[in-house]
């Protein structure tokens, strides 16, 4: 009994050290790399790691990276934002994806175009309208009303002449009891009423005439409102209208006719110009990063290999979004961003989002 109890502790202290004999040429594996020439990347050959902290590496050994391919500046998605109140909905798609398209070219047109260039003829009339009443405040009365008060009043005055004749008249009979008071009181009536509206024939006349500045400044304000609502409705019309912000290429076509442009926009573009790959380079390397050093570009989406120049370094440690080319090193997924500028730009154009593979010579 006590033989076989010793006989499995020793099979079981055996299968132990066998372990941790296994778990240390893992790590050692591990910690010392690929053989030299065994690891490259297009022909190059990535530096042996010696045991020891990943900051020990050699100052002349080749930063291996990988990243992905973008136009120099980035993707554009083209956002639409609600007008008026209403979500943006697709009328007219005039681009496909793969679509070359020029600065100020149009895109896509609303369904709200319709309303709102009816909205702009009502806008253009109103402005009219309020103009005209500027010009008419400017004026003053028009002489052909002017000439008509001027009858009226010769007219009263000569009414007003002849009541006051008969009123003398009157009283000259009533002093011989000729004639009652009461026709006496009468005539002097006449004469006060005529007197009444060649008054206010005078204040009608001279209102024609004369050109009040609250008149004027209330049909200047009119104007200036209808102004100010004509160029809204400009804006919001040309927003109905989506052009290209820039030259490029349509890659993604994101919503097609009849549908709403939400968050994610109506379609992602690429602007024409220089090509650029952003490498993931670990934080370990990032003291031997410099603007201007010469990169070599590969990877299995390219027929072969295309060189660059680093032109910016991000200033801030992030989260590695491509996957590792180097399985011993470790840094926890924190990388510095770079930008390299590809020296055959048109190599790459049709290779946007292509994941590749970066070798920084420092």
């Amino acid at each position: 009994m006590e033989v076989s109890k010793t006989r499995r502790l020793t099979y079981l202290l055996g299968a132990v050290i066998v372990a941790i004999l296994l778990t240390g040429g893992w790590f050692a594996f591990q910690r010392v790399g690929l053989p030299a020439g065994a690891a490259g990347i297009g022909g190059a050959t990535i530096e042996n790691r010696a045991p020891g902290p990943l900051t020990q590496r050699s100052k002349t050994a080749l930063i291996a990276s990988t990243g992905w391919v973008e136009p120099e500046h980035g993707l554009i998605s083209i956002a639409i934002s609600p007008i008026a109140g209403r979500p943006p909905v697709i009328a007219r798609l005039l681009v496909a994806e793969g679509s070359r398209v020029k600065r100020g070219q149009v895109l896509a047109e609303l369904n709200s175009l319709p309303d709102l260039q009816a909205s702009i003829r009502q806008a253009e009339a109103r402005v009219d309208v309020s103009e005209q009443r500027v010009a008419q405040a400017k004026a003053g009365a028009r002489p052909g009303d002017v000439s008509v008060m001027n009858a009226e009043s010769a007219r009263l005055e000569a009414e007003r002449k002849a009541a006051q004749t008969d009123l003398a008249r009157k009283e000259q009979l009533l002093k011989l009891d000729y004639v009652p008071l009461v026709q006496v009181e009468a005539a002097r009536l006449r004469v006060e009423q005529s007197t009444h509206l060649i008054e206010e024939t005078r204040q009608k006349l001279r209102s024609l005439t004369e050109l009040r500045s609250s008149d004027f400044e209330v049909a200047e304000a009119e104007l200036r409102a209808a102004k100010a609502d004509l160029e809204h409705m400009r804006v919001n019309l040309a927003s109905a209208t989506v052009r290209a912000p820039a030259d490029g290429r349509v890659l993604r076509v994101i919503a097609q006719v009849g549908e709403a442009v939400g968050p994610a926009g109506l379609l992602e573009l690429a602007p024409a110009g220089r090509m650029a790959v952003i490498a993931e380079v670990y934080e370990t390397d990032a003291p031997r990063l410099r603007v201007g050093q010469k990169a070599r570009i590969t990877g299995e989406v390219l027929a072969g290999p295309v060189t660059g120049t680093v032109t910016w370094i991000s200033p801030q440690i992030e989260q590695q979004q491509s996957p590792s080319l180097d399985p011993a090193a470790y840094s926890e997924g924190r990388v510095f961003k770079v930008r390299v500028i590809v020296d055959q730009g048109e190599l790459l154009e049709n290779r946007i989002h292509a994941k590749v593979n970066v070798l920084i010579t420092p």
